[in-house]
């Protein structure tokens, strides 16, 4: 959904993944991060070349053949080595963060408040400014910088390896933020309590590190099902902006599958504050 084109060039013995766009920071997550990283353990996509244009970047990368297999929304569960990766970068950015100058925003402004009004039909817009805005509010937690995320771990962005091994090939958006963004963004679709449940206990499960998270099943849970609505925002946003793609499929369900469930959403991390269970991380 972002501004940038993406091809499969096919040679006689092999395959490469061209990719250009409007920004540079890609290449110089290639360029100066993601080395580091792969010998730590994050699984990256090896970089062949960078060539930059005024205003266009190209890339080619490694191509990793086999897309992810992504069940059904109603049947998905939590794939414990996507989460293991996300808990190994989420980790090794905590303890030495990287040393990139620019980095991409984040953050739940008004504006994107009402673009995503904008986006629904009146009535609902007019019932859910209020409720919103209380979320829009409640969500700035999600943003404090705890370590660096990828900012965009959607199933479609894990491609497998030719020995079953995933791979996260899309780094457009890492950045620094709160784990819980890289954690909502794995759910397919919106997503419900239990799913965000599910991925908590997983992560909380796969963390082995020597410093101790600072939240519990609970707390983690509340904050991926705030996170998941600000990814959303954000998205509407940038249909609304010109700076991202957004189908108009994928705009006309959203439309009508967003006031109901961002209700019970509201409904969840309200029963959570009201119960003392809404911790934080420092």
């Amino acid at each position: 959904m972002s501004l940038s084109g993406v091809w499969r060039v096919r040679f006689a013995g092999s395959t490469a993944i061209l990719k250009v766009g409007p920004s540079p920071y890609e290449a110089h997550f290639y360029g100066h991060v993601a080395s580091s990283l792969r010998a730590a353990g994050v699984p990256i996509p090896i970089l062949e070349l960078a060539l930059h244009e005024p205003d266009r970047h190209w890339l080619v990368i490694e191509d990793i053949p086999t897309p992810l297999p992504v069940a059904r929304a109603e049947d998905w569960q939590p794939d414990p080595r996507i989460i293991a990766i996300l808990a190994q970068l989420h980790a090794i950015t905590r303890a030495q963060p990287p040393d990139i100058q620019e980095q991409p925003d984040r953050g739940w402004t008004d504006a994107m408040t009402q673009a995503t009004l904008s986006c629904l039909r009146k009535s609902d817009a007019s019932s859910l400014a209020p409720l919103l805005t209380r979320l829009q509010i409640a969500s700035q937690a999600v943003f404090i910088p705890w370590c660096w995320i990828s900012g965009d771990p959607n199933p479609r962005n894990w491609g497998l390896r030719v020995d079953g091994s995933p791979v996260l090939f899309d780094w457009e958006l890492f950045g620094p933020g709160s784990p819980a963004t890289d954690l909502a963004i794995i759910v397919p679709g919106l997503g419900n309590s239990t799913a965000y449940h599910r991925v908590a206990a997983t992560y909380l499960a796969a963390w082995d590190h020597r410093e101790a998270l600072t939240w519990d099943a609970a707390n983690l849970t509340h904050q991926i099902a705030l996170a998941k609505v600000a990814t959303v925002v954000q998205l509407l946003h940038g249909h609304v902006t010109g700076s991202a793609h957004v189908s108009a499929d994928l705009l006309g369900w959203l439309s009508e599958a967003f006031p109901s469930w961002v209700t019970t959403i509201h409904d969840l991390t309200t029963s959570a504050s009201t119960d003392g269970r809404d911790g934080g991380s420092s």
